[in-house]
């Protein structure tokens, strides 16, 4: 059983779907998903039940406590009537109603996959709730490592993703102008967009091809380049595919999530910028449409690393 938290955006949706349809691939398996992210609505696998909440942050809602009560009373009918041997909570923070309905289910394995937004205070005072906490780490091998395929000039298809508001719930800002400017030099680009990630009046005016999410291992891999906001998982996709990005920070980018996309820079193929630092970033955008920049982009190899799922069900 996978809950979803809404405080995860359209990031947590991504991760979740990726999680599911891993899973879902043995023999005989089931996964039961409960979630307050409105990104989960009409996802339907094989051998999937999907309970869906109400955003707690919404304005429908009328108090805090009513909600986590709901949640509660829906959260402990799923457990019982699925009696899933592995509970796992996606999120920043576990919200009450979780804590209440997970608690009368003893012999369930329970985990929570933090986010680098917990603060300390929460993570003491909640981990003694789940058997097994993991903090996300895309910086390093823990949840995966960089391809080891070669570039050549096939890697250049003019395929530029455009993900510059991808993971916020603000699915209206427009691709920014400085972005749009640069791009506009070439022509023959074929700009790709991922679902909730930009203004949707842009959509059919910019873009040739919007994809699900990150979890489209094929789509992305087949991208010349990537101009991307702070997101850090959709970042690590891209670099573990050798994809070169432009990574555009803004002021309120979690020093957490600087530091683990500046180490990962470290290695090549990732060019990191500030949203006022225009003229930088004009000059980064050049260099991933450049076919000889382009393919001077080398990275390291590194072994093999086992998948999200594996890891938390290891």
């Amino acid at each position: 059983m996978l809950f979803v938290a809404s405080e995860g955006g359209k990031a947590a949706c991504d991760r979740a779907m990726e999680i599911a349809k891993d899973w879902l691939a043995g023999l005989g398996h089931h996964i039961v998903i409960v979630s307050s992210n409105t990104g989960m609505i009409g996802f339907d696998e094989p051998n999937m039940s999907l309970y869906m909440l109400p955003d707690p942050k919404s304005n429908r809602i009328i108090s805090k406590k009513g909600w986590n009560l709901s949640c509660e009373n829906v959260l402990h009918r799923a457990i019982h009537s699925h009696a899933p041997s592995v509970f796992v909570f996606d999120g920043p923070y576990p919200y009450r109603g979780v804590l209440n309905a997970i608690q009368s289910a003893t012999e369930m394995e329970t985990v929570w996959i933090t986010s680098e937004r917990t603060q300390e205070e929460i993570l003491h005072r909640c981990e003694d709730n789940f058997n097994n906490v993991f903090q996300r780490n895309y910086s390093g091998e823990s949840y995966i490592s960089r391809n080891s395929r070669r570039r050549n000039y096939s890697a250049l298809t003019n395929k530029i993703l455009v993900a510059t508001n991808y993971g916020s719930h603000n699915s209206t800002m427009s691709i920014p102008a400085y972005v749009d400017r640069a791009l506009s030099k070439y022509n023959n680009l074929s700009l790709i967009g991922i679902n909730h990630s930009v203004k949707p009046s842009q959509v059919s005016e910019k873009f040739s091809e919007q994809l699900e999410g990150f979890e489209d291992k094929k789509s992305i891999s087949s991208l010349q380049g990537a101009i991307v906001s702070d997101n850090l998982e959709l970042i690590t996709q891209l670099h573990h595919n050798m994809v070169p990005t432009v990574c555009i920070l803004h002021e309120k980018t979690n020093p957490n999530i600087k530091n683990e996309i500046h180490k990962m820079a470290m290695s090549g193929g990732l060019f990191v910028s500030s949203r006022d630092e225009k003229q930088e970033i004009e000059l980064y955008i050049d260099a991933i449409i450049n076919r000889d920049w382009n393919l001077a982009v080398t990275q390291n190899e590194t072994p093999k690393s086992s998948t999200l799922l594996n890891n938390l069900l290891k």
